[in-house]
């Protein structure tokens, strides 16, 4: 291809100026190359000191395989109007060469073409400013149909060039006749004339030094004929070539016979079937097919008319609007939704489609099984505000940071899970802290699951986007007080009011309990309402009981509930309680008995054999068993009234 025929036919280095040359340019572009060392290799062993020229089998075979890597689309790239024009120009004392080239986004160049010729007799006499005026002019020709109507950097090692041919004032009359055609020929285009240092220049540089053996090229025919064709064929569309154009469409030539001599009564091509549809509604007017106020567009004007429509690059709706008011053809429609979909300019400036449905977190089943968390602020001082909500309770935690490192949102996350342990998930957004690999590492450890949340799409972190929005929209309301005091009251009475989604506050379902708050102060104490019934009621029954006492070995008579007697004999053997006592029948069963069904003998004696039964420790006696009303001890005495009575 005439685009690389530079380096394809690139003669073979005699001396090692020539070899230096050529390895800076395949240094130039080395991280295009792969393996490229050990490529070089029998190259870089002519360069050693004390080494005789003589130029090998291995290195004609690394020349040959660094020239393919050259011409490799690893390393070239197509022409892209889109993006910057670089043309590099040198020259040496017997050639000239160029590089046509692109710089990408992040700042690489990569070549699209290169170029190289050898003096003539006459230009190696030139001088050095000359022979590198000579190189821009022939890199501007040679990719002539690259640069014309584009802007484009044009870069040289020669700094006088910067004065001569930079265009940034009119030339001196004082420069030579050659110097000044050359300056007229690159008024031409559109540049911007850079110096770059020769160490820095080493892609243009080498083709200057290995030239193709080959004359001068010619000068590229001025492109006006073509822009002639173009601007007739993109002259507006008159009602007079839409007449002319009709006659000799071959469908619509037809149909302007059947409107003038009539149609037939079936359709007789399956291309005329949309106008023998519409026959009662075409007429004829100044040569032109009308469709109701619409005119019928041959074949070859639709796809101009097209253009013209978007034109303005509007959407589809308007643009079939605006057709459907003066213009039509079979498919307008469709050809018009193909073309705004195909147009690269709509495409990259459209609106967003609309929004997916919605796909609602799975609610854990347990509290803090996943949490959401998010950074929040800077507030005013700079400080960070980092807000974890638990996706089962909605319990927020919010903790003031001075800054976001992933270290210092591991040492808040420790606090945090020594208080209510480990979670099982943790969602987050792609800030660079939660997906760095420390704290990738920290997750993995504890054997907690990460989600981040797709990137630039903050809805799909939606609980803790809310949660943020609830403390920032706190802080701006509530502002009294140091942030830790502002951002406790807004934190406990968050807790304590019902969720909008749970119905439940998110104290209450991470506690099963609802934390106090001041507000809670007004409602009465449960224990001292309960306190209070029980004595009311103890009291009630109190007025028609009295105490009675039974010690451990003595007689009494307890109720039987299994036929006559009603009542049987027996001894009170052990206390189960206050008010319970295990009893020996005088039949010698056990039998459990309640106090109120327990009555003393009229006469008692305690055997003395039946007292030490018993275990010392459970044995009472008047002098070991201490006995307490409940009542108060007061002395009782009678009403006066009472007192004749009484005497």
């Amino acid at each position: 291809a005439e685009k690389i025929r530079a380096i394809k036919e690139a003669p073979t280095p005699t001396n090692i100026t020539q070899l230096k040359a050529y390895l800076g340019l395949l240094s130039y572009y080395n991280r295009f190359l792969p393996h490229l060392p050990s490529t070089l290799a029998p190259l870089y062993e002519l360069l050693r000191h004390n080494v005789t020229w003589n130029w090998s089998a291995d290195a004609e075979a690394a020349f040959i395989k660094s020239k393919e890597l050259l011409t490799d689309d690893n390393c070239l790239v197509h022409f892209d109007s889109t993006l910057p024009l670089l043309l590099a120009c040198d020259a040496s004392q017997y050639g000239v060469g160029a590089v046509l080239a692109h710089r990408f986004p992040d700042g690489t160049e990569r070549p699209i073409a290169f170029a190289s010729r050898t003096l003539s007799d006459t230009e190696k006499k030139y001088s050095q400013v000359e022979k590198e005026g000579l190189a821009c002019v022939f890199g501007v020709r040679k990719f002539h149909c690259y640069l014309y109507g584009h802007h484009f950097s044009l870069i040289t090692d020669h700094k006088p060039l910067l004065s001569l041919l930079g265009g940034q004032k009119p030339i001196s009359s004082q420069s030579s006749a050659r110097i000044q055609r050359w300056a007229l020929i690159l008024a031409a285009y559109e540049y911007d004339l850079h110096f770059k240092s020769s160490t820095n220049h080493a892609n243009a540089d080498a083709l200057s030094r290995l030239p193709l053996s080959e004359s001068i090229s010619n000068t590229p025919l001025p492109p006006e004929l073509i822009l002639l064709m173009e601007s007739i064929a993109n002259s507006p569309v008159t009602a007079k070539s839409i007449a002319a154009a009709t006659k000799s469409d071959s469908t619509l030539s037809l149909v302007l016979q059947y409107l003038k001599s009539g149609w037939p009564d079936s359709c007789p091509d399956e291309s005329l079937k949309p106008y023998w549809h519409r026959q009662h509604e075409l007429s004829l007017h100044d040569g032109c097919i009308l469709w109701a106020s619409r005119v019928v567009i041959p074949a070859k004007f639709r796809q101009q008319l097209l253009l013209e429509l978007h034109e303005g690059h509007f959407g589809i709706t308007k643009l079939k609007a605006r057709a459907r008011s003066c213009i039509w053809w079979p498919n307008i429609d469709t050809a018009i939704e193909e073309m705004v979909k195909s147009c690269s300019s709509c495409q990259e400036n459209r609106n967003s489609p609309p929004e997916a449905p919605i796909h609602p977190w799975p609610w854990p089943s347990r509290p803090w099984s996943r949490l959401h968390i998010d950074f929040a602020g800077p507030l005013k001082n700079n400080t960070m505000l980092l807000v974890i909500v638990d996706a089962f309770s909605k319990w927020i935690e919010v903790f003031p940071m001075s800054t976001v490192t992933s270290s210092a949102t591991i040492s808040k996350l420790k606090m945090l899970f020594a208080q209510f342990g480990l979670p099982d998930t943790i969602v987050s957004d792609n800030g660079p802290s939660l997906v760095s690999q420390e704290f990738e590492s920290y997750l993995t450890q504890y054997g907690i699951r990460h989600i981040t949340s797709s990137p630039y799409h903050p809805a799909s972190n939606g609980l803790a986007e809310r949660a943020v929005q609830l403390v920032k929209n706190g802080l701006k309301k509530d502002a009294d007080g140091t942030l830790s005091e502002r951002l406790g009251r807004i934190l406990l009475n968050y807790r304590v009011i019902p969720h909008g989604t749970t119905g439940v506050s998110p104290s209450e379902l991470m506690f099963r309990r609802i934390i106090k708050s001041k507000v809670d102060l007004v409602k009465p104490d449960l224990t001292t309402r309960v306190e209070n019934n029980q004595y009311k009621q103890k009291d009630f029954h109190d007025q028609h009981s009295r105490t009675r006492k039974f010690l451990v070995g003595e007689g009494i008579m307890y109720r039987n509930f299994n036929g006559d007697p009603k009542w049987k004999p027996g001894k009170i053997t052990k206390y189960l309680g206050s008010l319970s006592f295990l009893i020996q029948g005088d039949d010698g069963t056990n039998i459990r008995r309640h106090i109120d069904h327990i009555i003393k003998k009229k006469e008692f004696m305690v055997p003395e054999d039946d007292l030490t039964s018993f275990p010392k420790t459970r044995q009472m006696t008047d002098e070991t068993r201490t006995t307490r009303s409940p009542y108060p001890t007061r002395s009782r005495r009678p009403p006066n009234r009472y007192a004749p009575f009484l005497n």
